[in-house]
């Protein structure tokens, strides 16, 4: 069994010092924190935001494009383990009525199910596995919650970025 969850929003791990994706299901009954890396952060929050950017790149994704030009759908986003530590995510496609699934990082994962928006399926036992926020705790997507992510995004230095152009 599966129970579908969408990106709720982010918030900082004030121990870690990292950037946290909440994912929610729609009762806000169940909720999954997904760690991610500050360079996955930025990407994950331009299309959360739908910014003029994240619209610009999808009109120009080769991928996207020919992936629609030879009839391939992407359907949903599964979540269905956890090994060593990180969560086990497929894609999964439809072509001429046949469903392909196809391994991908989570973050990934994540990013295709905003910028398609397609629904993100947890199994039930990687529900019972993983570590999930009790339900009683106020997550709110508040300004204050915003503003940090913000000065922690504008406080990045470009060499933690990597090596992608800015």
């Amino acid at each position: 069994m599966h129970h579908e969850l969408t990106v709720y929003g982010f918030t900082m791990d004030s121990i870690a010092n990292m950037p946290v994706v909440i994912l929610k299901d729609a009762e806000e009954k169940r909720t999954l924190p997904v760690w991610i890396s500050a360079r996955e952060a930025v990407a994950m929050a331009t299309d959360l935001m739908g910014s003029n950017v994240a619209e610009t790149n999808s009109e120009n994704d080769l991928i996207a494009n020919l992936l629609v030009r030879v009839g391939v759908r992407l359907e949903k986003i599964c979540i269905d383990d956890v090994r060593d530590g990180l969560l086990v995510a497929s894609a999964v496609f439809s072509i001429g009525g046949e469903e392909i699934r196809i391994p991908a990082k989570t973050v990934e994962a994540l990013s295709l199910s905003l910028k398609h928006r397609k629904p993100i399926l947890i199994s039930e036992e990687l529900l019972e596995k993983a570590v999930v926020l009790d339900s009683g705790v106020s997550m709110q997507n508040d300004e204050n919650n915003a503003r940090r992510f913000v000065d922690y995004l504008e406080s990045l230095k470009p060499e933690e970025m990597g090596e992608y152009p800015m």
